[in-house]
């Protein structure tokens, strides 16, 4: 099984990590690099290809960058009331783990996915993370810091005690 160590988001990375997970949607809206970049494009070009993106399946992740590699899990629809299942979560987790021991990876930063942008609750998280990690057949588990928000729940670190996961921070 993989090694979970637990740590506040700002602090400093208790692992060298390979990857980054960050929550996001079907059109990679949430996840989307908030620096505004320059481009020469003209803007009805740039409407005419967003439009014909086609949306990604929740639950699954999708890949972008390297050093380190850009996870975007998708656990929202944002044309849907509420925007997030758990089964998308489920899945998205899953999705991030096989995809970084296919890479060989050693080491990824995941969020709490369907907290931040999603009302999950953060030791609902924990339980469906542990779950995902006691089901999932991984031959060569790395590290995951488990990103905790700066408020961390009580509910959530008393799951994270009980797991017996490393707590730092």
């Amino acid at each position: 099984m993989a090694r979970v160590i637990v740590a506040p988001a700002g602090s400093a990375l208790p692992i060298d990590v390979d990857a980054v997970v960050v929550e996001d949607d079907t059109h990679l809206v949430l996840g989307a690099d908030p620096v505004p970049r320059e481009t020469h494009e003209p803007p009805d070009g740039l409407l005419k290809r967003a439009e014909a993106t086609e949306p990604k399946l929740p639950g699954s992740v999708v890949v972008a960058g390297s050093s380190p590699v850009r996870f975007h899990a998708i656990v929202h629809d944002l044309n849907l009331e509420p925007s997030w299942k758990e089964e998308w979560v489920v899945g998205a987790i899953a999705a991030v783990l096989k995809e970084a021991e296919r890479r060989k990876l050693r080491s990824i930063a995941l969020p709490m996915l369907g907290t931040l942008h999603g009302s999950l609750e953060q030791r609902r998280f924990i339980d469906l993370l542990a779950g995902v990690l006691a089901e999932i057949a991984l031959q060569d588990p790395g590290d995951i810091w488990l990103v905790l928000p700066a408020e961390a729940e009580s509910a959530a670190l008393e799951a994270v005690q009980e797991l017996g996961w490393e707590l730092r921070g």
